[in-house]
């Protein structure tokens, strides 16, 4: 393991115990406008004493599955002890007890789908929810006059229940009731206009130039991966995604790992820690190219249809035949807060929405970004304004292209590229544009030829590199910058002013980002990747789901 990668500090991640029992609750039942219990035909009405305030807090929570204690075991598993910070206090304050009669208790009662992913301990037992031989969905107990501590842990994403607290009189009526809000945080993804926290890339030997230019431009922000740790599998970005869960009590980072499984698998050992782990959604040895997470990205905030997704919309490479794997798919739709969208790529070779669109921030724009996707016709018009003359000595060495006429007086490459804009890349503009709210103003066209490649029946991979393919380095603090490959549309390889792709391009981005233009050819363009193929990137979350994304949870 790299120094850097062991030395890293994942900042913001503690996540630290909450007392919920100070806030407020829905409008319960059977509570009047003084706070007192409205009694009803109970008969304590007229026993003269005054009852404490039956109102409590709701219980917000992450998934208890990291490794707090370092164990080898995940939390959920074992006891709690002092080092899981994963678990939620939710107290019953002494003062509802106020005014308890001899005989009187406490009910919980538990309702909501799946009960067995939570679990509510007093003291030292389980009484609610998930027990090692049993689901309990109803506690009773006499409270002593004191305060009243649970503790709250979860084994699943996005699962809300309802908890009625109930006060019995001695003979089983109910005094008081109050409803109490239970969910398990949603799995949230990352989108680009998150600010980047640490980037990695597999440092092989042969990519030292697009390794020295993360390294110059992010410092201590960057960490390559040694490849003989690895496999010198170089396709960090398809081997895993980052996302998240945050409460009101913290951050826990999770690690969404690909059932490619090839020599990256083992790269999360790496950088896992305590409220950092990785969970695996789908069947190893059923993968395709499909699940590999180039294939798996998410947009900023957006409304759509008057619905605000304030997180945006998930959206992967999928197709009924093809695509990413039902496991994964249908887990991220129960998510419901990003509310998926499935893209058909089943017409490149490797299938990754990530090789014809990606967001970049954009202060000035009324929706904080621009999409870029991929043009043919903004292709062709580029090397049409070229000096067809012009030598292109890494196309001809790896394309078969000596110079730009050559491309462009290619027949049957034009005839190609014309399909695939009208039956794919057209189609799927208008579908962006419909299920993203876009208008043309919100999105950059990016110049791209696509060839066909042996051994894929007739998908394409890209010809000039896939510019749309870049890496979005926002640190807080400093100007966002672009890691962008470089397209070597130019004679001179070592003159990237020469270059008029190049120049165009950096001359379409948003104000204030910074374009660097890196040689990624050798190891990932020519291999059928680019530099976000290559990359990875942890990104900080927006933190406060249960208060903006509410109409978005079952």
């Amino acid at each position: 393991m790299s120094k850097r990668v062991a030395a890293l500090s994942l900042v913001g991640m503690i996540v630290a115990p909450l007392s919920l029992a100070g806030c407020k609750g829905d409008d319960k039942e059977d509570v009047g406008d003084a706070g007192e219990a409205d009694t009803g035909d109970t008969g304590t009405e007229d026993t003269g004493v005054e009852l404490g305030p039956w109102e409590f807090g709701d219980v917000l929570g992450v998934t208890n599955s990291d490794d707090d204690d370092a164990s080898g075991k995940r939390d959920w598993l074992e006891v709690p002890t002092d080092a899981d910070d994963d678990i939620v206090e939710w107290v019953m304050p002494a003062e509802a007890f106020t005014g308890f009669a001899e005989g009187d208790q406490v009910e919980l009662v538990l309702a909501g789908a799946q009960p067995e992913f939570v679990r509510f301990w007093h003291g030292t037992s389980p009484v609610l929810g998930h027990d090692v031989s049993e689901v309990r969905t109803t506690y009773v107990f006499t409270p002593n006059g004191e305060e009243q501590r649970f503790s709250v842990e979860f084994d699943d994403y996005n699962h809300g229940y309802a908890l009625t607290v109930n006060h019995l009189d001695a003979d089983g009526e109910i005094v008081a009731t109050a409803e109490v809000e239970v969910r398990s945080a949603p799995l949230i993804m990352n989108h680009h206009l998150q600010p980047a926290e640490h980037f990695w890339v597999v440092d092989v030997g042969t990519n030292s130039a697009m390794i020295n230019s993360y390294a110059s431009a992010l410092g201590s922000k960057f960490s390559p991966v040694a490849g003989n740790t690895v496999g010198y599998d170089v396709w960090i970005q398809d081997e895993i995604e980052f996302a998240t869960q945050v409460t009101p009590i913290g951050r826990i980072n999770i690690i969404i790992d690909s059932i490619r499984d090839r020599g990256l698998n083992s790269f999360p050992s790496q950088i896992i820690q305590p409220n950092i782990f990785k969970q695996t959604w789908g069947v190893p040895g059923t993968e395709t190219s499909f699940d590999s997470f180039g294939n798996l990205e998410a947009t900023p905030p957006i409304t759509v249809d008057g619905v605000e997704y304030p997180f945006g919309r998930i959206y992967f490479g999928k197709t009924p035949q093809w695509g990413i794997n039902d496991i994964l798919a249908d887990f991220l739709h129960s998510q419901t807060v990003q509310a998926p969208v499935e893209i058909d790529t089943t017409w490149l070779c490797v299938g990754h929405v990530d090789e014809f669109a990606s967001f970049v921030p954009d202060p000035s724009s009324p929706k904080g970004f621009k999409v870029l996707l991929g043009d043919i016709d903004a292709g062709y018009e580029l090397l049409e304004s070229m000096d067809p003359n012009t030598s292109l000595p890494r196309y001809a060495a790896d394309h078969g292209f000596a110079t730009v006429g050559e491309i462009v007086d290619d027949a049957n490459l034009r005839a190609l590229n014309d399909d695939v804009r009208d039956d794919y890349l057209n189609p799927i503009r208008d579908q962006f544009k419909q299920e993203f709210a876009l208008d043309d103003s919100d999105i950059i066209s990016v110049p791209s030829i696509f060839e066909p490649v042996n051994g894929c029946g007739g998908a394409v991979v890209a010809l000039i590199p896939g510019m749309a393919n870049l890496i979005v380095a926002n640190v807080e603090g400093e100007p966002t910058k672009l890691f962008i490959p470089d397209p070597f549309l130019r004679a001179d390889n070592g003159d990237q002013g020469s270059d008029p792709l190049l120049t165009s391009f950096a001359a379409s981005m948003p104000d204030g980002t910074e374009s660097i233009f890196v040689d990624d050819w050798n190891t990932y363009h020519v291999a059928l990747g680019e530099v976000h193929c290559g990359t990875n990137v942890l990104r900080t979350p927006i933190a406060n789901w249960w208060e903006v994304a509410t109409h978005l949870l079952d």
